[in-house]
Parts: C-alpha cells; structure tokens; sequence
C-alpha cells in the first residue's frame, strides 16, 4: 500500500522511491545483479507497471506534487533521463515493428536558479521542452518544418503554463520558497480566434458572431461549433487545404513559398471569399508575432509584414543544449541551427550506435555525407 508523503524524506516513500537512482541501484547490487542500462530499463519497467491501476491520482495544483516527485535534483534528473529513453526505445520499437509514428513531448519545469523571479518566457523554458518523434517522422526531411512548428507551438501556448503551474505546485509542495519564484496565473494563452477552422472544400471562417468563447477547460471542443450557413457537400474526410504553409528561413525558399500561398489553388483569401466569409487570420499568423527572439521582434516593428503576413512566417531557431554530445559538436549543432528532435536523435546515436556507423546513421538523420563525416569527427573527440 503507498504510503503518504512526507516532506522530510529525501527521496519519496514506497512504492515510488523505487525507481530512483540510488535505491533501485542498490537493490539490483543486493541480488548480484550488474545495473546496466538494459537491466535497469527493464526493473523500471516491471516497478512501474501496476503504478497505472492504483487510485493515487496527481493532485490539483493547490496540492503540490504527487507523493512519488523526487526532491533531490541529482536522483530526478537521472530517473527523468532513464524514464524518457524507456519511452524513446518504445517508440522506436513501435515505429518498426507496427508501423507507428510518434511524437512525444516531454517538459519539465524547475528552470535556473537565479530565474526564479523572471516571468516565464519561451527563451527561459527553451531548455526544458524536448520534443521526441519516431524514425519514420525524424528521419524524413519533410516533417522538419511541421515538427519544428509543432515545437515553437508548444513552447508558447503549453510550456509557459505547464511552467507557471509547477511553480504553483513547487511552493504548495514546500519545495521552494514563495519568496524565490514568481507566481504567475495559470490562464489560457489561446483564443478561439486564434484557431482555423478547416472544411472538406477548404478554409472557411465562421462569422464573427457565431464565434464562440474560449471554455475555461484548457482543451478545444471535440468539434467546431455548428456554421452560420449551411454546409458544403460532403468530401472525403481525409482531403482539405492547409492554411498556409510555414516558409524556411532561405529567401529563396521564402520566396518560393510566398508564391504559392499567393497562388488561386492555395489561397485562404480566395476560398474565405468564395464561402461568402471574411477570412479569419490562421494560427500561424497570430504566432509570427510572438518570436522568442526579442531582438527579432524588435527589429520587424509594429507594420511588418513579418509579423502579419502569413507567408513570411518562419521558424524560431531554439538554443542548442546537450549534457551528452561534446562541446564542439554542440557548437557546431548550433552553428547548423539544428533543431531540438536533431539533437536528440544525434545523443542517440552517439550514446547507442557503433562508432563505425555513425556517419550512415547521421546520413538517416538527414545530414549531407560532408556534414555526417565532420559530426562524426568531432564526436569521436
């Protein structure tokens, strides 16, 4: 039976405390057992599989943590890392033996110490956010951009509250002192507005009247509300016509892109208009105005088309930061402006493939050979 939590404990009580670091090392010790990383892997697994049918639910904000959050630094990032890479290989194991792709997103909310007064940004949590995706996603060039935007999505709309809340949780837990973080409120960062509300025949908007209010709930309505006019024919479920599609930083891609989202085919304007609608700015248009870089917010000014015009939009590029590849494969990572699904993929293969196969293995990354080969140098040390 889980025992109630007790602030004074340095590591939580049964049967939580048993994945950490040091306990289930010591008891893989006890019974002659070598605590490698399959083995530990595997007795996590095994403690925490019945964790999901017991009635321990987390608590509400006001209550703090769950009684299993582990208060030593040191033991929680290293159960969080061993945590994550179960979930890692499962994806992988997933993506090659049922042809499934997935995306998993991890955030975890303690930030610098000497942060803990500044309000919560997108560049303060830029280090707490990781976005995992299966080989099928990762390793294939055309999802980048997609991948990339989902990334800055979450960092905007869900990191900063998910931050916000575990500070809330840090103090009601007695885990930090009021005095040391800034408490913000806890409240939606989306509006209705903000959302594109797509249709077999393309984007229509609904009329400014028939647009509802955001719930209180933190999630979307399982549909959108019912339209002021009625609906086009039916098409097939699977068919629409995306907003507009997130440009590269080239110009010439930019360019490239800004002509066909001019084009009649993938225009929103055109197909707003034919619907007998006003067009209803798209969710990427009203995040081009929230950079993470302020200096490039500063500089685009209050009339710039980069912060309106949907295609101009580009992807903020996140800090690169590794605790496991060598420093100049970081520098050199952040000089290539490699995003954050890049960098774990490479700690992959720098903790997990044979040397030997490194320059194939970053090669499936999507790395040119020239680059591949100078990865693997400066990894090699």
């Amino acid at each position: 039976m889980a025992q109630p939590p007790n602030n004074n404990n340095s590591l939580p009580p049964e049967p939580w405390g048993s994945i950490c670091e040091a306990i289930i090392t010591a008891a893989l010790q006890r019974s002659r057992t070598e605590p490698t990383a399959p083995v530990l892997a595997a007795e996590t697994a095994r403690l925490t599989h019945r964790w999901s049918y017991d009635r321990h639910r987390t608590p509400w904000t006001s209550q703090g943590f769950h009684p299993g959050f582990i208060r030593p630094t040191n033991e929680r990032r290293a159960t969080r890392r061993r945590l994550e890479q179960i979930i890692s290989d499962a994806m992988t194991a997933l993506d090659r033996t049922c042809g499934v792709g997935s995306i998993v997103v991890h955030m975890h909310g303690e930030c610098r110490p000497d942060a803990g007064l500044n309000p919560v940004t997108p560049d303060l949590i830029a280090n707490n956010l990781v976005v995992r995706a299966s080989d099928t996603l990762s390793h294939n060039s055309a999802f980048a951009p997609a991948l990339a935007e989902l990334s800055r999505f979450v960092s905007l709309f869900i990191g900063i509250l998910f931050v916000r809340d575990w500070r809330e949780r840090a103090v009601n837990a007695q885990y930090l002192n009021e005095n040391r973080l800034l408490l913000e409120e806890v409240e939606n960062l989306l509006n209705r507005d903000t959302w594109d509300f797509v249709t077999p025949s393309g984007i229509a908007s609904p009329s400014p009247s028939a647009a509802p209010t955001m719930p209180a709930s933190p999630f979307p309505p399982a549909s959108p509300p019912p339209p002021a006019s009625p609906p086009p024919p039916a098409s097939p479920a699977h068919t629409f016509t995306p907003f507009a599609p997130p440009a590269y930083s080239s110009p010439a891609h930019t360019a490239a892109s800004a002509s066909r989202a001019a084009s009649p085919q993938s225009s929103p304007t055109k197909s707003a208009t034919a619907s007998g609608k006003a067009p209803m700015p798209s969710l990427l248009s009203q995040m081009s105005g929230l950079s993470m870089n302020s200096a490039t917010s500063a500089e685009a000014g209050p009339s710039s088309p980069a912060q309106h015009d949907d295609a101009s939009f580009t992807t903020v590029h996140t800090p690169v930061v590794s605790d496991i590849l060598p420093n100049p494969v970081v520098d050199l990572l952040e000089d290539l402006r490699a995003e954050p699904f890049a960098v774990t993929s490479i700690e992959e293969i720098y903790e997990n493939v044979a040397r030997a196969h490194w320059v194939t293995a970053l090669m499936e990354v999507g790395y040119s050979r020239g680059t591949a080969v100078g990865l693997a140098a400066l990894m090699r040390g």
